[in-house]
């Protein structure tokens, strides 16, 4: 059942149908092929319109504003379009180095120490701020300061009821093992050093494998630091339809 609401007005229209009601019908209107598809009862049905009448629906609509509008068909040859107007003539690149500034803070941030016993347990709040308010931001953020985390051990982590990742690896793809890489002392200490964090913190564990499945990969970071990431390239490959692939 749908409402209509009636106007005195003149209309080329017997009704006009909202999105509402086209969403209610579960109506696909399609105004290239000038028809509307909707299911029913009998199965799906559908109303095809014609394009003359459209057409003079369309003209009377406009006489009715106050245009008198008629259909001609034009067989003169049409004329050449006139060349684009041109607001600027610049290199963007060059235009945007000049111009163009690097955002950034208007004042220094104030530095703000959380817990005593912490010297990393730090953060920053604006200057800008009103000297009452930014009082109280520092006293909501030390009374706060157990949603911070400051080192891997303050990550509990999610329960596995709520999400958890898994492998949708393709069981007839062949096993590939990966051949022993060795290391220099000076990797293999970051590697020692970064893998204990985590194993403290219980996020990885040890396996024991009687041979190599996947490689350590030392990547250097923006800072000069090497991070730790795994070779799973192998692994990757049967996984196609992971939209999260492994690093």
């Amino acid at each position: 059942m749908t409402d209509f609401l009636v106007i005195k007005a003149p209309s080329s229209y017997n009704i006009i149908l909202g999105h509402s009601t086209l969403n209610n019908l579960r109506a696909i209107i399609s105004t290239y092929h000038l028809k509307i598809k909707f299911p029913t009862e009998a199965g799906v049905r559908g109303v095809r319109g014609e394009q003359s009448l459209a057409r003079e629906c369309y003209v009377q609509e406009l006489k009715v504003g106050g245009l008198d509008i008629r259909i001609v068909k034009d067989h003169t040859q049409e004329k050449p379009l006139p060349p684009p107007l041109v607001l600027f003539n610049c290199d963007v690149e060059t235009w945007g180095k000049e111009n163009l500034q690097q955002a950034g803070a208007n004042k220094p941030l104030e530095l703000v120490t959380l817990h005593l016993g912490w010297l990393d347990a730090t953060t920053r709040v604006g200057t800008r701020l009103p000297l009452d308010i930014r009082e109280a931001l520092k006293q909501l953020l030390v009374e706060h300061r157990d949603m911070f985390a400051w080192s891997q051990e303050d990550m509990p982590g999610i329960d596995n009821a709520v999400i958890e990742h898994r492998l949708c690896v393709d069981p007839t793809c062949k096993k590939v093992r990966q051949n022993w890489r060795s290391f220099g002392m000076e990797k293999y200490t970051t590697i020692i050093e970064e893998v204990s964090c985590p194993l403290a913190a219980g996020f990885v564990r040890e396996a024991h494998y009687p041979e190599c499945l996947s490689n350590i990969v030392l990547v250097k970071k923006a800072n000069g630091k090497l991070k730790i990431c795994v070779d799973f390239i192998d692994l990757n490959k049967p996984c196609p339809n992971d939209s999260f692939l492994l690093p």
